[in-house]
């Protein structure tokens, strides 16, 4: 039985983003990293950088390390054991991307969202951190939805 906890949701702490994007930045500008733990933690991101000129597994990486730095907090125990998201891009050669919530209890469940056109990804004309915080702000927006959806689906369900 999936145990949940109604209306929990990511955080997304745009002020903490913002520094840690722009640390990303300047120690990339600097051509150095403080340790060999700030190389892995920070994001990959320059100043000129566009979302919609990256790989998806770069923005996938933006997000992972964006949860791991804390950037984005993860509901603690909302949902059973765990919760987690993920980028997803399709592999079918279409140029889409989705955002997943996994919810892990006693059964596994994925919460997948619409697929949109990777061109839109974030806000289009927007480089730098702002380009990245879009990205970022787009993927918690994304999950907090499907949350909200499956909160409504179980309230209609126990009525």
């Amino acid at each position: 039985m999936l145990t949940v906890t109604a209306g929990a949701t990511f955080v997304f702490d745009e002020a903490k983003a913002r520094a840690w994007l722009d640390r990303g930045i300047q120690q990339y500008n600097e051509g150095r990293y403080d340790d060999a733990d700030d190389f892995r933690q920070l994001p990959d991101v320059q100043a000129d950088w566009r979302a919609d000129y990256q790989e998806p597994g770069d923005i996938a990486a933006l997000v992972h390390k964006a949860v791991h730095a804390g950037v984005i907090e993860l509901p603690v125990r909302a949902y059973g054991d765990g919760i987690g998201m993920i980028f997803e891009h399709d592999r079918a050669g279409t140029l889409a991307y989705r955002y997943i919530a996994e919810v892990a209890s006693s059964v596994r469940l994925s919460l997948v969202s619409y697929a949109k056109a990777f061109v839109n990804i974030g806000e289009p004309c927007t480089v730098g951190a702002d380009a990245a915080l879009a990205v970022l702000a787009e993927a918690v927006e994304a999950v907090n939805n499907l949350l909200a959806d499956l909160d409504q689906h179980i309230a209609a369900v126990a009525a």
